[in-house]
């Protein structure tokens, strides 16, 4: 063969190469974001750290004007005004949660497991706090 066409072969092949083992390397990465646990799973999370999502709600209900929490306990980190609660911290750490999120209505949504960039996750599941609800135990599975 051609000194001139062994450096393009060569070239191709590493570069195949390449492409193969970053998708070995990163595949079981891929499969673990798509999948997500299973709906008792996320009771059985619920079950075991019930009290603490019920003081988080507690707390949530005396503070009307947050938003959301981060996974390091931030209150609105995409606000300009962001403060740090170190008790929404160790709930947070304590619960497994990734985020928390106030909605309008007065859900209090409990991000589990997702995958994605807060604030917008691809896909996530968790917990829903309802005010009608919750004293029944009520637990919304979020797809």
């Amino acid at each position: 063969m051609k000194a001139t066409l062994k450096i393009p072969l060569y070239a191709a092949l590493a570069a195949v190469d390449l492409v193969g083992v970053a998708f070995v390397a990163f595949w079981p990465l891929m499969r673990w974001e798509l999948h997500l646990p299973s709906d008792d799973a996320a009771r059985q999370q619920f079950v075991r750290y019930q009290a603490d999502y019920v003081r988080f709600v507690s707390l949530l209900q005396g503070e009307p004007g947050a938003k959301m929490i981060s996974d390091n306990g931030d209150v609105d980190p995409y606000s300009k005004h962001t403060r740090h609660e170190q008790q929404y911290a160790d709930l947070i750490h304590k619960t497994g949660a990734k985020s928390v999120l106030v909605r309008e209505d007065g859900s209090i949504e409990f991000e589990l497991w997702g995958s994605g960039y807060a604030p917008c996750r691809d896909s996530f599941k968790g917990i829903r706090y309802h005010t009608k609800a919750w004293t029944e135990m009520y637990l919304a599975i979020v797809l």
